[in-house]
């Protein structure tokens, strides 16, 4: 088996069984019916979206909706259920209305208007809540009209208003888009746009500024392989009054500072943690271990007005909590130990290295700890079990967050691990005169797909791990017989995974007369970066990288008449190397592929596609071919004196 498959299968299971900028024009010149044309396949067109904001003086918001959608298909049904979002807490939603415009003209009012909590595991714990409207015939034809108003009574920031539009979307097509935002003159606004050059219409009306941003037949988002952000492919206009970085750094500093303060029981509890630990590092790991056994994670997504923590004491007795939450628990505890840590909150809905960014808290969706010791930056998400305080967890290597503290704040780069996280698999191959072997096999996992596997087997059923187990086996020997196993840490935290085989290969070569054929399979094509042309830029998010040694014992007598060329392939996304060494009697192959992550233009594309179709090419075919010399020399005839 290639020495790459057995890893990327490794892979597979862990997913499987233990489960540069575009700039798109604002308004594309073309005519009604030929848009129409181009998504009549299409779940669903919105034909119109109006969205107005008014900015009042005391910076409380009211906000109007409009949305009129075009019913395609059958997929496109589920835009029936319509959803409007808000925190209880600071907004309210009113004047609803909503009807279904027939395709033989009738007019029908909503069904039912339902106030949900946004899911059942956070009703308890968030004042996220939505409105949900269900319209009848939402079917094939029907267009579903909706309104509604969204009160913000208090501002998220005090002072300070932001907010942005989408003039396109990933799901549908926007045959009309109006956005309009109403603010009083004397406020300081900063707007950037992101991917459309859209210049608004502004207009005085009395003591207000109105800004009008209309755009006609946009298209929807394609989507490729190794996007980037969602955010970062669509069409948006930000608008914020706040003038930088440090304004918002202050205000979230403020919510996590005013809820850390240690109660009583905290502090007895951090001290019967930490007593018999001398060193800093030992009580800092005491106290992430702590967290990360006793403690549940509740879901609560940071973006809407989800921003301020519970208060450590609540989070404490609680016993569960969500991101931000466990992090200021860890912060408050942390600081009992005289470790200053801060919240570092990163975005998995846009670049946080792109330019011109307004300070704005809604792209932030994920908070973890951040903190010095010894004058070298940890990272520690408590989340994430298996690494330790002052290891790099590498889920969030290469990723910019921003760092909350009483400074100003700033933005960081979560270092990649040194040395890098390898998986490293060494085969020792003793080949025989049929073409059979006896093989040894020795696998150590990297350390971030060893936690990964550990913590979904935790959950898993003994039935789960013996299908697991046993799948894991039959793809590794393929048509050996196992002669000895050995698993290893697949129970333990943190520890690196390893693997040990003992096999009996009927196939290991190709016998054709006295000449054996063998090598390593050829790196699979797959389907990744086929298609014929890029339109987004690549966001490549893979942090992979495999070492492999296969050293092949020849059998008594053979010698090598041929002998495969050295594989250097580099591409800014990956390398690979495939290099041969031999000797009388064995055959080394050391192979390594390294997957670096990275942002390219999509002028980088042909590159990248050259890259993987060489790799496919140049590993096919690649071949020794050994021969049995002492045969022929037995069979030379014998010259007489």
């Amino acid at each position: 088996m290639n020495n790459l498959k057995i890893v990327f299968l490794l892979i597979a299971l862990i997913a499987g069984t233990v489960s540069g900028r575009n700039k798109p024009s604002a308004t594309i010149a073309v005519n009604d019916k030929a848009w129409e044309d181009r998504y009549r396949t299409a779940p669903a067109i919105i034909l119109s979206k109006e969205r107005t904001i008014q900015v009042h003086p005391d910076f409380t918001v009211t906000e109007l909706f409009h949305k009129r959608i075009l019913i395609n298909s059958d997929e496109g049904k589920s835009y029936g259920e319509i959803e409007f979002h808000y925190d209880k807490s600071h907004q309210n939603v009113t004047d609803i209305e909503a009807f279904t415009q027939t395709a033989d003209g009738r007019k029908l009012s909503y069904e039912r208007i339902q106030d949900l909590n946004t899911s059942a595991a956070t009703g308890v714990y968030s004042d996220s809540r939505k409105k949900v409207i269900t319209m009848p015939e939402s079917v094939k034809g029907s267009i579903i009209d909706s309104r509604a108003k969204i009160v913000t009574f208090k501002p998220v920031i005090p002072g300070n208003f932001y907010d942005h539009f989408h003039q396109t979307y990933h799901d549908l097509p926007v045959k009309e888009h109006v956005n309009t935002l109403i603010i009083p003159q004397q406020f300081k606004l900063f707007i950037t746009n992101l991917n459309t050059s859209l210049a608004p219409v502004i207009k005085r009306r009395g003591k207000d500024t109105v800004y009008v941003w209309t755009s006609t037949y946009n298209h929807n988002v394609q989507n490729e392989d190794f996007m980037p952000p969602s955010e970062n492919v669509t069409q948006i206009i930000f608008l914020s009054t706040l003038e930088n970085w440090r304004q918002f750094s202050d205000w979230a500093a403020g919510l996590f500072q005013k809820n850390g303060v240690a109660t009583p029981e905290l502090k007895q509890k951090v001290q019967a943690l930490t007593k018999d630990k001398p060193d800093v590092g030992d009580k800092v790991q005491a106290i992430i271990s702590y967290l990360q056994t006793d403690y549940r994670y509740v879901a609560m997504e940071m973006d809407s007005h989800g921003y301020e923590p519970h208060p450590a004491s609540e989070t404490f007795a609680n016993k569960y909590g969500d991101c931000k939450d466990l992090t200021l628990l860890a912060i408050t505890m942390l600081n009992e130990v005289g470790v200053q840590a801060w919240p570092i909150v990163i975005s998995s809905l846009i670049d946080l290295n792109s330019p011109d960014l307004l300070p704005m808290p809604f792209y932030f969706n994920h908070a973890f700890l951040y903190y010095v010791i010894d004058n070298k930056p940890c990272f520690t998400d408590i989340l994430i079990k298996g690494f330790k305080h002052d290891e790099i967890p590498v889920f969030y290597s290469g990723k910019t967050g921003f760092v909350i503290n009483d400074q100003g704040g700033f933005f960081t780069r979560v270092p990649f691990p040194v040395p890098p996280d390898n998986t490293v698999l060494m085969k020792n191959i003793a080949l025989r005169e049929d073409g059979s072997a006896k093989a040894d096999l020795n696998m150590t996992l990297s350390k971030g797909n060893s936690v990964l596997i550990q913590q979904k087997l935790k959950s898993a059923s003994k039935e789960d791990h013996e299908r697991f187990f046993a799948g894991l086996e039959a793809r590794i020997k393929e048509s050996g017989k196992v002669l000895s196993r050995s698993w290893e840490n697949f129970d333990a935290d943190g520890a690196r995974i390893g693997i040990k085989m003992e096999l009996d290969v009927p196939d290991a070569a190709d016998l054709v007369g006295d000449m054996l054929t063998f090598g390593l399979d050829p790196v699979a094509r797959g389907t990744v970066f086929t298609a014929p042309n890029r339109v987004h830029p690549i966001a490549f998010n893979k942090l992979e990288s495999s070492l492999s040694r296969t050293t092949y014992t020849l059998p008594p007598g053979y010698e090598i008449i041929q002998k495969p060329a050295d594989i250097n392939l580099v591409s800014p996304i990956c390398t690979y190397h495939r290099l041969y060494t031999a000797t009388t009697d064995t055959i080394e192959i050391k192979e390594n592929m390294e997957f670096t992550p990275t942002n390219l233009p999509a002028s980088a594309y042909p590159e990248i596609q050259k890259f993987y179709d060489d790799l496919t090419r140049l590993t096919t075919n690649n071949k020794f071919i050994i021969k049995n010399s002492s045969k022929v020399a037995r069979s030379a005839p014998s010259v007489g004196l």
